[in-house]
C-alpha cells in the first residue's frame, strides 16, 4: 500500500542526465538546494533525516542509483555508515556546518515526532535541545555550485522538488513512505509497514 500523499510527478526519461556524480555530490547538492522555504542552503534537521533522503533520492528518476552509498537495513529505516563517515570529514574540513542549538519545531514549519531522534529523551513536545542542523558553509556553497552547475536543468528541478518536499517533512513522515514503498530495503518487515 503506497501513500497517496506522495505521489510525485516525475518525467519518466529525460535526455543529457548527468551520471558523473556520486554520493558525496548529491549530499552537497541537497544541502545546497532550495527547500520548504524557498532558500537555498536551508538547513536539514539531523543527519538521520539527510540520511534517509539520501536514500530516497537514490530511488527518484532524476538519481536513479547515482548515491554509492551503501545502506543497511536497520531497525528505523535504511542507514548508511559510508554517508556518516563522510558527512563528518565534511564537517572536520569546513564544508559543512553543524548548529547544535534549542529550537521550537513549530516556528520553522517543521513538527518531528521527537521520540525518533536520538538527541531527545523521547517526550513529545515541540522544544528539544540540542538540535544539530546540517548546511553549508561559505566554502560549501562555493563548491555546491560548481557542481549545481553540471546538473541539467531537468535534475535541478527534480532535485529542488524532492528537497521542498522531504525537508518539509517531520523524519516520521519520510519513514513511513519508506516502510510503505520500500519495505524490504528499509529493514522492516511486510507486517510491521502495513501497521
Amino acid at each position: 500500500m503506497k501513500c497517496n500523499i506522495f505521489k510525485q510527478n516525475y518525467r519518466k526519461v529525460e535526455p543529457n542526465i548527468n551520471i558523473d556524480i556520486n554520493g558525496t555530490d548529491l549530499m552537497l547538492m541537497l544541502l545546497y538546494a532550495k527547500g520548504s522555504k524557498g532558500i537555498y542552503n536551508e538547513p536539514i534537521l539531523t543527519f538521520t533525516k539527510l540520511d534517509r533522503m539520501l536514500f530516497l533520492l537514490n530511488k527518484e528518476e532524476a538519481f536513479m542509483n547515482l548515491v554509492d552509498f551503501e545502506f543497511d537495513h536497520e531497525n528505523y529505516g535504511p542507514f548508511s555508515a559510508e554517508a556518516f563517515d563522510m558527512m563528518e570529514a565534511l564537517i572536520i574540513s569546513g564544508i559543512i556546518m553543524e548548529k547544535h542549538t534549542t529550537i521550537d519545531l513549530g516556528t520553522l514549519g517543521v513538527i518531528d515526532e521527537i521520540a525518533m531522534d536520538e538527541n531527545c529523551d523521547g517526550a513529545m513536545h515541540y522544544k528539544c535541545y540540542p538540535k544539530r542542523f546540517l548546511l553549508l558553509s561559505d566554502k560549501g556553497i562555493k563548491i555546491a555550485e560548481q557542481l549545481w552547475a553540471t546538473l541539467t536543468d531537468y535534475q535541478k528541478t527534480q532535485l529542488t522538488k524532492f528537497k521542498m518536499q522531504w525537508n518539509y517533512h517531520p523524519l516520521t513522515v519520510i519513514l513511513h513512505y519508506i516502510y510503505q514503498r520500500y519495505p524490504i530495503e528499509s529493514g522492516i518487515t511486510e507486517s510491521i509497514s502495513n501497521k
